[in-house]
């Protein structure tokens, strides 16, 4: 089977270059520059590895990222700290893992959990910096974002999350939204756009002299949800034409418990199966990340075009993965490939020493990195002292040599005590019940087959679990109730036809007529239950043995089951074991 994540090693056509001839000053030294290097920190959010060169969607039109990967050193195992934006952004910006802060959900704020932390921009601008911000660089909201981060900055603009999305609170996809899962172009001007605004004032900032370097922070919103972006982005991915996802519709059959209630947290996959619009999702993603590219690519010119280009280092970064039905899941907010990998770039200017990297020239270096990396490694190329805080390493190694030794795993957590090790080989989850998966990238890249209680893989397991965090800040978080909604997490205990006939049950108030529908993950029907049946009010109930319409028997895995009114419809998830 070929590895949909497999790094496109020609880069495009052109060769991997020889690595960085520059000398970075050590790590921790402090010593001045007399010439130091602004830095410019782009951030693109909610992006995976859908991006041309990392070969991640087969139909990804991303010409912009893919030319940053020809002149800079792209890292083809990146992976976030969470799985979710704000705290994956304080990981980032604090260079402190969340198992350490404890920030690990949105309701956490970092100035109650780390207030004596030292942040990146802050940091930079007590030695010397200047520091500008415009976008999505910590969260969106008041809370995390505006105006509780100002002070980090000498100069920022933060339009308004309405200002992202202009039609935040409508639906142009034609179906009912959830919690802006939404799509198509709204009908604004392009410049009302908070990212047009975003990269206009970016690119005047370039355009203004400066007494100081800088440290730059510019966040691009998009991909993230709604998906709203001009036609144009739309017009270049035909629904009918678009490539899915591989899955398989058992996939979950081998997950423990808590990995499934993370699946089982957002209502995505049955709005996708009961209103068939995987496809049209799909398409919708690939847009505004090309909309993405477009805007990273304005930017990038503007800079290569301003006084700064030859002194700069460029760094850009996603928060964290996504899913597109992978693991049969949609968005982030667990501890898979999908939710956890991230791009990442970063780009040195020859002012450090030597040549940097030609263009046409750059470099892929497999060994896997963290976002929490990105703070030592800027103050290592920028001869500043590392705040003891960061748990982190400095990239700069792997910068001069991309094939550098490297023992590492990349961690990831999400919500208290669950845990993600991914080597170069494996991954390895374990849940705060001790509940486990193990996935060989080698043999399985798309992490299908959990072979954490296979013995063949013993020892591997054994060598991973001694290198999980081994210290977990507690906060005061119910770990079981979603942090977004206060909706219990637990596995809902649903009929489970695999040994015998069951009764699915459902409690009408009044005489209605109802029916019932079995549906595969993938929106296919595959059994129907009852059409338009007259039911009494109460506790009703309809029996299903596991079976297709055919009386075929059904293979293992997860499957929905709808229950419709006249004025409702419920959504259940049955495993059926094989």
């Amino acid at each position: 089977m070929p590895d949909r994540r497999q790094f496109l090693t020609s880069l495009g056509g052109a060769a991997i270059g020889s690595a960085l001839a520059f000398r970075p000053a050590p790590s921790g030294s402090g010593k001045p520059r007399t010439d130091p290097p602004n830095v410019f920190f782009l951030s693109i959010d909610d992006i995976n590895d859908w991006i041309g060169v990392y070969g991640g969607h087969p139909q990804a039109y991303t010409p912009n990222l893919d030319a940053l990967a020809q002149r800079s050193t792209m890292f083809t195992k990146a992976y976030c700290s969470v799985p979710l934006c704000h705290p994956s952004r304080i990981a980032t910006m604090t260079g402190i893992r969340p198992h350490n802060s404890g920030v690990y959900v949105a309701q956490v704020g970092w100035q109650e959990q780390i207030p004596g932390a030292v942040h990146l921009a802050d940091h930079f601008r007590q030695h010397g910096y200047e520091t500008l911000a415009g976008g999505k660089v910590y969260h969106h909201t008041d809370r995390f974002g505006p105006p509780g981060e100002t002070w980090l900055w000498d100069q920022q603009l933060f339009p308004p999350r309405l200002e992202h999305n202009p039609n935040i609170d409508g639906s142009l996809n034609g179906i009912p939204a959830v919690r802006g899962f939404d799509w198509g172009t709204p009908q604004v001007p392009i410049e009302e756009y908070g990212d047009e605004k975003v990269v206009a004032w970016c690119l005047d900032r370039l355009n203004e002299p400066r007494t100081k370097p800088f440290f730059f922070a510019a966040g691009i919103f998009k991909p993230h949800l709604p998906w709203y972006a001009p036609q144009e982005f739309f017009d270049r991915f035909p629904v009918e034409d678009v490539i899915l996802p591989t899955i398989i519709e058992d996939d979950l059959v081998d997950v423990p418990r808590i990995g499934r209630n993370f699946v089982d947290r957002y209502t995505r996959t049955e709005h996708i199966a009961e209103h068939g619009i995987w496809d049209d999702a799909v398409a919708a993603y690939l847009a505004t990340i090309s909309y993405a590219d477009d805007l990273v690519g304005r930017l990038l010119a503007g800079l290569a075009a301003s006084p700064y280009a030859d002194n700069t280092i460029v760094v850009v970064w996603s928060d964290h993965g996504f899913h597109l039905g992978e693991k049969l899941h949609w968005e982030k907010n667990a501890l898979w490939e999908e939710a956890t990998r991230i791009p990442l770039f970063i780009q040195v200017p020859p002012s450090l020493g030597g040549s940097g990297i030609a263009p046409g020239r750059g470099q892929a270096s497999g060994r896997t990195v963290e976002l929490v990396d990105l703070f030592p490694t800027l103050t290592d190329l920028c001869g500043l002292p590392t705040p003891e805080q960061c748990d982190g390493r400095s990239l700069a190694p792997l910068l001069a040599n991309p094939e550098a030794e490297w023992d590492r795993p990349a961690v990831s957590t999400w919500m208290y005590k669950n845990h993600s090790l991914r080597t170069e080989r494996y991954r390895f989850i374990q849940y705060r019940d001790g509940t486990e998966e193990l996935y060989d990238h080698e043999v399985d890249p798309l992490e299908w087959t959990n072979v954490a209680g296979d013995p063949a893989y013993a020892a591997v397991r054994d060598a991973l679990v001694a290198r999980l965090p081994q210290t977990n800040r507690p906060v005061d978080i119910d770990p079981d109730l979603d942090p977004e909604t206060g909706e219990n997490l637990s596995l809902k205990s649903y009929p489970n036809p695999s040994a015998g006939p069951v009764n699915i049950e459902f409690v009408l108030r009044e005489p209605t007529e109802v029916s019932v529908t079995i549906f595969s993950m993938l929106g296919r029907e595959v059994r129907q239950l009852a059409d338009g049946r007259s039911f009494a009010p109460g506790v009703r109930s309809i029996p299903w043995d596991g079976t297709d319409d055919t009386g075929a028997r059904l293979p293992g895995g997860m499957y929905l089951c709808v229950v419709r009114t006249l004025e409702t419809h419920e959504t259940r998830r049955i495993v059926l074991l094989p």
